[in-house]
């Protein structure tokens, strides 16, 4: 079986669980008032704060987080 550090288990589950809240949120900042998400980029219509960005980063910021911890 695959032996995974607990700190990795942590981020793993840490990450599901907040890119799936903010899924289920959409908040206005990412997607328009549809429910689809708004395009990446700088304009009316668009957003900086583009959803798989905001989970690449957050993955990156967990990674560390539970890194440091364990």
């Amino acid at each position: 079986m695959l032996d995974i550090d607990n700190y990795l288990k942590y981020t793993i589950i840490t990450y599901l669980l907040s890119g799936i809240f903010i899924w289920i949120q959409k908040p206005v900042i990412m997607f328009d008032t549809n429910g689809k998400m708004k395009n990446f980029g700088v304009g009316p219509t668009k957003t900086i704060f583009y959803y798989p960005l905001i989970l690449i980063i957050i993955a990156i910021v967990l990674f560390s987080i539970f890194n440091n911890l364990y």
